[in-house]
């Protein structure tokens, strides 16, 4: 087919410009362009009755793809406008018609190729049809890999030191799949419950084990970041040290606490928030109180108390990695990324 050598993938947009004349309409126009004072006006005015090699200078001078990406069919000294058609009209030859639309493909870095149906090798309108057919796909695949490359590198910080402790302990601990895809990232994990308020939260790291859930939340924050007596966090604005007021993560961790129970409200959860850039530094840690505030590199034996020192065990963790998946919003299916 005609798109067998087109990277959908990277298209931006496409378009068909149909332009099909007859031969009475093309002596016409082959007049005018004939009376135009400028070579440059009758190429521009008549692209049909153009030389390619003139074709080509005008394209390469505007910004276009040269001669070589108008299609594979277009060669020097052939002619825009060249019937293809064996069609012909012994009676009325004025009726006979030339085929000078285009296929205008655009892609991501701004290229732009142009396929000609009078000069291409392959029939346009078929590609165009099949571009119908699998762009949509191609352009949700582009966008997905564009929140994946916008993902939180901190996240990926804790996910290695996970993948080790799961390596390494002798518990039976269980990673819930990032597989949702939020507003402005795909690889999350997005729950919502219809027992409760309707706003899916999205959570970083889900561990399921017989402590119960583990929710680990990141921060990626470089800087200073201090947590007063009071409660009130501060962190450094720029690299000149100065401190101002944020929002405390607390919030956002019941919000996320408060979810997962209403959907297993009978398994204890646990929550840890963990510092993920190395330059970040925390002062008054001890001020807060309500869960363990870590270091990337302190989150294996964190997650390795947590699970030692509960008070119970929970049994099904099949159930609850269930009840978990089953409350997923706008999961992706591995086929869709594929």
């Amino acid at each position: 087919m005609g798109t067998d050598n087109i990277p959908i993938d990277t298209i931006v947009e496409y378009r068909l410009d149909k332009n099909i004349e007859t031969i009475e309409q093309r002596e016409k126009r082959k007049k005018v362009d004939a009376s135009n004072a400028g070579f440059g006006a009758s190429l521009l005015g008549g692209f049909a009755s153009a030389p390619a090699a003139a074709i080509a200078a005008v394209f390469s001078t505007t910004g276009l793809p040269a001669i070589a990406v108008l299609g594979g069919g277009l060669v020097a000294g052939s002619v825009i406008g060249r019937k293809r058609s064996n069609k012909k009209f012994e009676e009325q030859p004025q009726n006979q018609t030339l085929d000078h639309s285009k296929l205008v493909v655009t892609y991501e870095e701004g290229r732009q190729q142009i396929f000609c149906a009078d000069t291409s090798t392959f029939n346009i309108y078929e590609a165009y049809q099949e571009l119908n057919a699998k762009f949509p796909k191609a352009k949700r695949l582009r966008e997905i890999k564009s929140k994946i490359r916008h993902n939180n590198a901190g996240e990926e910080e804790v996910e290695y030191a996970i993948k080790w402790f799961l390596a390494d302990t002798k518990e039976n601990v269980v990673s819930v799949k990032k597989d949702c895809e939020s507003k402005y990232r795909y690889g999350c994990i997005l729950l919502g419950s219809p027992d409760r308020i309707d706003e899916p939260q999205e959570y970083d790291h889900i561990l399921v084990c017989n402590a119960g859930i583990i929710l680990i939340e990141t921060k990626h924050w470089k800087g200073k970041v201090e947590i007063r007596p009071d409660g009130k966090w501060l962190r450094s604005s720029d690299d000149s040290g100065t401190m101002t007021g944020i929002k405390s993560p607390l919030f956002q961790i019941q919000r996320h606490e408060t979810l997962i129970k209403t959907i297993l409200p009978h398994v204890p959860v646990f929550n840890i928030l963990c510092f993920s850039n190395k330059s970040a530094i925390l002062d008054g840690v001890e001020n807060f109180t309500e869960f363990p505030i870590v270091y990337v590199d302190q989150l294996k034996d964190t997650l390795s108390k947590i699970i030692s020192s509960a008070n119970s065990s929970v049994n099904g963790l099949d159930y609850i990695i269930d009840k978990i998946e089953k409350n997923k919003v706008n999961r992706i299916a591995a086929s869709e990324i594929e």
